[in-house]
């Protein structure tokens, strides 16, 4: 049966998940007091939180002036976060490197961006993206500041901390994409052997598929990749300015198709298709060690699906209700009413919430479906939750 902890402390502050670990700790992004004024100059987050899995004990590293960005990643024990001051025009973009394993704020380095468009709080550099390659290695991807270019970024950048250097990364995926409509890049690795992934697209799923039901901008291209290279090459052809090669693509989307998701679990990538012209649905999995590449169709329509313990979970919505439904075999598994929301879970167990009418807390439930009974509720206004598969745990932080 699932276990539940409850960690008590936080009731000023907002922790933000990272779906991340450090072994053994959970990692967290701890927001300044919200109790306290605060602008945009100095940041809303002001460190990180470790939680041990194995000792039930919680500790923190504050990082001075806190910090606006940071990478949604902790791969190989480092993370990476920044702030932005400002010069005028120009801001300089500082960016931290923390080791996690040793909770210990390491190098720094300094990017200086201009940014003519607007005054410093309602710049879009506030949007940056930073996602972390390990100890050595970041990628800064810098947001489109002129409002007439219609890629997401205006220019993606390596960091190098070990020579204190940076490199712009060269724009064209194969013959039709572009790097600068990245917008996740992750790493996975099996023993030596490490490659990087990432998904590219200028629209969101939702988007995309509105723009296909009204048949927007159909000259438009709203191409969207799943890439997969083998993690030196990828740095060496970035130093060496050079392109992403068409053979690292392993799937993509023209304007009637849409990726509805993607993940990794282990050391396989998984991603969920939409065919919008005849709203099929296919889950396809590539192993890039074994080159082993698997795909099924998927019986049944979901407003929302996701991947949990390696497994497909589905959620289909009316106005009165939300079914919970097992996509591998469309196996309805559970239903709340309309004022609940599912957040996740297993054939075994869910966590959902639900929201009163007259009050500002949110009542997070945890239902054994196996024994059909409620196994624990939490109340607060801003809690966060989290799973330890480690230990079979759910954790409740307020």
């Amino acid at each position: 049966m699932v276990r539940t902890v409850i960690l008590e402390g936080f009731e000023n502050r907002q922790l933000i998940t990272t779906q991340s670990k450090v072994e053994p700790y959970n990692m967290y992004i701890m927001s300044r007091d919200i109790s306290e004024s605060w602008s945009y100059l100095t940041g809303y987050y002001e460190g990180i939180v470790r939680y041990n899995y194995q000792l039930n004990q919680v500790d923190q590293l504050l990082i001075p002036n806190g910090f606006q960005l940071s990478s949604n990643s902790f791969y190989n024990e480092y993370f990476y976060c920044s702030r932005l001051m400002w010069e005028g025009k120009t801001a300089n973009l500082i960016l931290n490197q923390i080791d996690c394993k040793n909770l210990i704020l390491k190098d720094s380095i300094t990017l200086k961006i201009e940014d003519n468009s607007s005054n410093p709080e309602n710049s879009s550099l506030s949007e940056t993206e930073l996602y972390g390659l390990g100890e050595r290695y970041l990628v800064v991807c810098v947001p489109q500041i002129e409002s007439q270019k219609f890629t997401r970024h205006s220019n993606c950048i390596l960091v190098d901390f070990l020579e204190n250097k940076y490199y712009s990364i060269p724009e064209k995926i194969g013959q039709d994409d572009t790097f600068l409509n990245v917008n996740n890049i992750k790493v996975i690795d099996k023993k030596n052997k490490k490659f990087v992934y990432f998904t590219t697209g200028s629209l969101s799923y939702s988007n995309k598929k509105n723009a296909w039901n009204h048949r927007e901008k159909e000259n438009s291209n709203f191409t969207e990749s799943i890439v997969i290279i083998d993690y030196n090459l990828f740095i060496e052809q970035i130093k060496n300015d050079l392109p992403i090669s068409e053979t690292c693509i392993v799937d993509q989307c023209d304007n009637s198709e849409s990726f509805v998701l993607e993940n990794n679990k282990n050391e396989c990538v998984y991603w969920y298709k939409h065919n919008l012209r005849d709203e099929t649905y296919i889950l396809k999995m590539f192993n890039p060690f074994s080159e082993n590449y698997l795909e099924r169709i998927i019986d049944g329509k979901y407003d929302v699906i996701y991947f949990f313990n390696d497994d497909l979970y589905g959620v289909k919505e009316s106005e009165h209700t939300q079914v919970l439904y097992d996509a591998s075999n469309n196996k309805e598994l559970y239903t709340v009413g309309n004022s609940c929301y599912f957040y996740y879970g297993n054939k075994e167990w869910i966590v959902f919430f639900e929201t009163p009418t007259n009050s500002f807390n949110m009542k997070w439930i945890v239902y054994d479906l196996i024994h059909n009974k409620e196994v624990a509720s939490i109340e607060s206004p801003h809690p966060t939750v989290d799973y330890i598969k480690e230990n079979n745990t759910i954790i409740f932080i307020k």
